[in-house]
């Protein structure tokens, strides 16, 4: 393995370790302001689906 193979190796790794590190701190985010803004007939309906569907 040369330098350069190397140095592709750890740029991968870091854009993937980036994304995922995205993934999961701002998908979470956005669920829970979406729950807390939606109002009480949204998640009615949402609790319905999920256990009828």
């Amino acid at each position: 393995m040369t330098k350069k193979d190397f140095l592709v190796l750890v740029i991968k790794l870091f854009g993937l370790y980036a994304a995922v590190s995205s993934l999961f701190s701002v998908i979470p985010r956005m669920v829970s302001f979406t729950i807390l803004q939606a109002d009480m007939t949204l998640v009615i309906l949402l609790i319905g689906f999920t256990v009828c569907g």
